[in-house]
């Protein structure tokens, strides 16, 4: 046999109560969570033909492109490194990860619908 402490009505309301209550505060809990991943900071690079000083996080040897402080930079077929002409292929070939550098930017390229700085010339620091 088995008990009721509750009558019927009484379980149906507060199942009721319990599932409104938990609806109002996951509520703003996953409204806050979006609000939160919808925010990117970005940060300005100089100008065409300034100065620019960083460290390389990573150098893609075959689109000959390189990130530097979390920003993509395009290498053109002749580039100027450590005051001498290079090709961008030994370029790729001689700059490595962690390397602190100074750049000359130039001009602004597309890339998947991105805008991409080219380095008119590039000199790695303490070298």
């Amino acid at each position: 046999m088995m008990t009721r402490f509750l009558s019927h009505e009484l379980n149906r309301q507060l199942a009721t109560v319990l599932f409104l209550l938990m609806a109002a505060l996951s509520g703003p809990l996953v409204a806050s969570e979006s609000r939160s991943e919808d925010q990117i900071t970005e940060t300005a690079l100089p100008n065409e033909n300034q100065p620019y000083q960083g460290t390389v996080n990573f150098v893609h040897q075959s689109s000959f492109e390189l990130v530097i402080d979390d920003h993509l930079f395009a290498l053109p077929p002749v580039v100027r490194f450590n005051n001498a002409s290079w090709s961008r292929e030994q370029v790729v070939q001689r700059i490595k990860q962690g390397d602190l550098v100074k750049m000359e930017l130039g001009d602004l390229t597309t890339r998947d619908d991105a805008y991409t700085h080219t380095i008119r010339s590039i000199t790695v620091i303490g070298q």
